[in-house]
């Protein structure tokens, strides 16, 4: 599964692969800061990441998890240009407005 995640975030969106561990993938999303470049980490949840001996993880329920949505910011011109790059890529987009 994470895989199919990394290669969405990379081919897809464009971020590029940071860190590749065995339990974790890092991808850039920026380094418009000063310090450390903004990362998003995929995690495998097929292998143990808090160590030997500690619960591993068994998925999560979407009636208790904290996260709702991922959001990204993006310049207002950009935006039709990214939708149509997105549909010519197969992706389904769903907006509210």
């Amino acid at each position: 599964m994470r895989e199919h995640m990394v290669k969405f975030y990379r081919d897809v969106v464009g971020f590029s692969e940071y860190k590749d561990l065995e339990a974790v993938t890092f991808l850039k999303i920026s380094d418009d800061l000063k310090g450390p470049p903004q990362v998003i980490a995929l995690l495998d949840n097929r292998i143990p990441s808090n160590g030997p001996g500690e619960p591993r993880f068994d998925g999560h329920s979407v009636n208790q998890s904290p996260v709702h949505h991922i959001a990204f910011s993006l310049a207002k011109h950009d935006f039709e240009i990214e939708k149509k790059r997105f549909v010519d890529l197969g992706q389904e987009i769903r907006s509210a407005t």
